[in-house]
């Protein structure tokens, strides 16, 4: 079974707006707005590790330049 943890943090108002806006409009709460943000980036971060590098550099980034 998954274990969740509980993070706490500050933002500045017009980020609190924007998220409050999210929640009311997805018709859900402000942790699952915020939980989804966070996984979307922490995906887009670590995304790399899951495409084939070549031996080539240069392949590796013609291959990051394909999937933007």
């Amino acid at each position: 079974m998954q274990r969740y943890r509980v993070l706490q943090t500050y933002v500045p108002p017009l980020i609190a707006d924007w998220i409050l806006e999210q929640s009311n409009l997805r018709e859900t709460s402000v942790s699952v707005v915020i939980r989804d943000h966070l996984v979307a980036a922490w995906n887009r971060d670590n995304d790399h590790a899951d495409r084939p590098g070549g031996t080539d550099p240069r392949t590796g980034q013609m291959l990051d330049l394909w999937s933007e």
